[in-house]
């Protein structure tokens, strides 16, 4: 590994063993800590842009409901009431297969940006730290 190897070539050229334990532990702790937190802030990220896509669908639903809506909202007299009622109802029968395929489509297009999102925020951690890794390790 990296780091035992590093060691070897600090301690070959007469550094003191306890100054090199020293050394690779702050240089592990601190590829830690950064790792840590490039972890955190994509989760971070994760957490907000889901959030954001389930934002997305209800307003969508009570779009494609607005037909429902306006026949029912335009019944007038008596029994007027069970009549919306049935408006609504005949028509999310006739038309929930599509709001569902509808809202699923949304959620998996936006899963699928998320996914390449994360993806190129992990490939730029890795390159981050295999930086890191490669200057930490190198002798003075």
């Amino acid at each position: 590994p990296p780091a035992e190897t590093f060691a070897a070539s600090l301690l070959s050229i007469g550094i003191d063993a306890e100054r090199v334990r020293r050394t690779v532990q702050h240089q592990r702790d601190d590829l830690d800590k950064k790792l840590a937190a490039a972890v955190n802030a994509v989760l971070d990220f994760a957490q907000d842009k889901q959030r954001d896509l389930s934002r997305v669908v209800v307003p969508d639903v009570q779009e494609s409901f607005e037909p429902g809506y306006a026949r029912a909202a335009a019944e007038r007299g008596i029994g007027m009431a069970a009549r919306q009622r049935q408006h609504i109802a005949d028509f999310v029968a006739a038309n929930k297969q599509a709001m569902l395929s509808h809202a699923c489509r949304l959620l998996l297009d936006g899963l699928h940006d998320l996914f390449k999102q994360i993806g190129h925020k992990l490939e730029t951690i890795h390159s981050d730290v295999a930086r890191d890794v490669t200057l930490h390790n190198q002798v003075f």
